[in-house]
């Protein structure tokens, strides 16, 4: 089930790209049906064709890679498969 931002989480995200119009980096952390596999090579195709969207408006992939320890917390409860960081020029 995907995770969708409520009507105050965007209404924040436009205020604050009208107080800061720099660049922003988002975190984006992936959980993969299955803990991998079908839904991990799912994800890679989407993450193509996102990646090429992202590229068009200015912005760039960062970093991808797995998560594989979690240094603060419980890291059965967290269960996050990989984790990307992608850099916007602005929140708009």
């Amino acid at each position: 089930m995907p995770i969708l931002p409520t009507a105050e989480q965007i209404a924040e995200l436009v205020g604050a790209a009208q107080a800061d119009p720099g660049p922003v980096v988002m975190l984006n952390l992936l959980r993969f049906k299955g803990g991998g596999g079908d839904g991990q090579a799912t994800y890679e195709r989407y993450g193509a064709a996102a990646t090429a969207m992202v590229e068009a408006t200015g912005g760039r992939l960062v970093w991808l890679g797995r998560v594989d320890q979690v240094l603060i917390g419980d890291a059965d409860a967290q269960g996050w498969d990989a984790a990307a960081l992608v850099e916007y020029p602005s929140r708009q």
